[in-house]
């Protein structure tokens, strides 16, 4: 009689069976090796990390280190402390600023960074006071290198001598 054959050889089946079964294992075992090799290597790198963050911490409790952290930390407030006790280079631009506008200035005040006083001009030779007062608030409003911003001022007084109360605020 005939015989019915077969769709597949199962020799071949148990053999590719075999075969898938044995590159599975060893993507196992492969998986797993490299797996232990990236673990130990972030165990040593934790282990690294550790040591620097300790000697950070030892580094941090010397008294030397900590008051350097300080200093950065109030860098520009110890900045803008130190501009506005430079009294000797106020007085040397007001002086600078009398002379190039020919206003005199009377009665400096100064606190928190802010120089109060009186200025007057004189109408001389050189020109009415008036102009010489609205030359220099123009003037020193609009200059980018003043040490000074100019206040507002609320009173004016005056024609051939004209006086005036005002702020300069330290920039």
């Amino acid at each position: 009689m005939n015989e019915i054959k077969k769709g597949k050889n199962p020799k071949k089946n148990l053999t590719l069976s075999v075969i898938f079964f044995l590159i599975v294992i060893l993507a196992t075992v492969w998986i797993k090796v490299y797996s232990n090799s990236i673990e130990e290597k972030n165990n040593n790198l934790k282990m690294d990390i550790e040591a620097v963050v300790a000697s950070i911490d030892e580094i941090k409790k010397d008294e030397k280190t900590q008051i350097y952290e300080l200093l950065q930390r109030n860098k520009k407030s110890i900045e803008r402390k130190t501009a506005l006790s430079n009294i000797p280079n106020f007085v040397g631009t007001m002086k600078q600023m009398s002379e190039d506008y020919e206003i005199n200035f009377n009665g400096f005040n100064y606190s928190n960074g802010i120089i109060s006083c009186e200025a007057k001009a004189k109408t001389s030779n050189s020109g009415l006071a008036f102009e010489k007062t609205a030359k220099f608030i123009k003037d020193y409003r609009a200059s980018e290198e003043a040490l000074f911003n100019v206040g507002f001022i609320n009173s004016f007084d005056g024609t051939n001598e004209i006086a005036f109360n005002i702020e300069l605020e330290v920039k």
